[in-house]
C-alpha cells in the first residue's frame, strides 16, 4: 500500500510526506486519481477496498490471512505495471 500510495503521489504531482505538513490520504489519492482518469471506477473501488482492509487492521486487532495480503500485493503490482506502459 505505501507503494501504491507513493506511486500515486508522483504521478498526481503531489509532494511525498516528508515535504508537507498534512500530507493527502490514500482515499484522496485515489479519489484525486480516479477524477483525473488515472483510474477506471472499478479499479477505484478495488483500491478503496485495499484501503478498508489496511484501516482495519491498523486500527483493530483484525488479522490478515495470507491470501488476503497475497491478494493486495499482486493487485497493487499489477495496476503500477498497467499504468507504467
Amino acid at each position: 500500500m505505501a507503494l501504491l500510495e507513493s506511486w500515486l503521489r508522483n504521478r498526481l504531482s503531489k509532494a511525498q510526506w516528508t515535504q508537507v505538513k498534512r500530507p493527502l490520504s490514500l482515499r484522496t489519492l485515489t479519489d484525486l486519481g480516479a477524477e483525473q482518469g488515472l483510474m477506471q471506477p472499478e479499479t477505484k473501488t478495488r483500491i478503496d477496498s485495499w484501503v478498508k482492509l489496511r484501516n482495519d487492521v491498523v486500527h483493530s486487532s483484525q488479522v490478515v490471512s495470507k491470501a488476503q495480503a497475497r491478494e493486495v500485493v499482486d493487485g497493487v503490482l499489477e495496476l503500477i505495471e498497467q499504468w507504467n506502459r
